[in-house]
């Protein structure tokens, strides 16, 4: 199913092949490491995004790898901010 708008039910297919794909390894190696460096630089000194402590890390992770899988769909992969 190709993610082209992101409204909740497409968010929702996006994110579960996202999770699929990091529970099988294939989920883009570089793509993760970017967005993990982008989670950890997004808004340091607020704490919210941190890997351990931060309340909606996950959340951000999840919407992060969400979006490359519908931005893949388009054929463009995830761009770092950084």
């Amino acid at each position: 199913m190709p993610c082209i708008l992101f409204s909740v039910d497409t968010y929702k297919a996006c994110a579960a092949r996202a999770h699929q794909a990091m529970g099988r390894g294939t989920f883009p190696r570089d793509a993760l490491e970017n967005i993990e460096e982008d989670i950890k630089t997004t808004l340091p000194s607020l704490h919210l995004f941190h890997l351990e402590t931060g309340p909606i890390y996950q959340d951000l992770k999840d919407l992060l790898t969400a979006w490359t899988v519908a931005r893949s769909d388009e054929g463009l992969p995830y761009v770092s901010r950084g």
